[in-house]
């Protein structure tokens, strides 16, 4: 992960923002005698990582390029229309396909055990796939 930025608040405590770079397992959690939890980590591949790495050319591509103009219309909507969702982030990032779909995953209104399929999905067609569809019928 990133640290994004960092402040204190109001009454002197240290708040971090960070920002996640890979999808992460945590296993052999143990707590320290002071109290602090220790785990080990390993990194477990993932679509908003895998895109970068593998959808960068051809027809592939262009498809996902016109999904992901349509996805981002669609979140700007919402964004428009529910001011609240501006307070929850510090930048937006609209051109990026991962961004806007893990954005949209999150408010969809499907049940969690949909969600949770996109969690350890690795196929980044599909999640755009799926996603575009139910913003097509929500339009209609």
């Amino acid at each position: 992960m990133q640290i994004i930025d960092f402040d204190k608040s109001d009454d002197n405590l240290l708040i971090i923002d960070v920002q996640a770079d890979r999808l992460v397992k945590l296993g052999n959690v143990k707590r320290e005698n002071n109290g602090l939890l220790t785990a080990q980590m390993s990194t477990l591949a993932h679509w908003s990582f895998e895109y970068g790495q593998g959808y960068s050319q051809g027809e592939k591509e262009i498809r996902h390029l016109s999904d992901t103009e349509f996805l981002s219309s669609i979140l700007k909507e919402v964004f428009d229309e529910y001011k609240e969702f501006n307070q929850l982030y510090k930048s937006f990032y609209f051109e990026s396909p991962q961004w806007v779909c893990a954005r949209l995953l999150e408010i969809v209104p499907i049940p969690l055990s949909e969600k949770v399929k996109f969690i350890q999905e690795k196929d980044f067609t599909a999640l755009l796939q799926f996603l575009r569809s139910i913003c097509e019928e929500e339009k209609r």
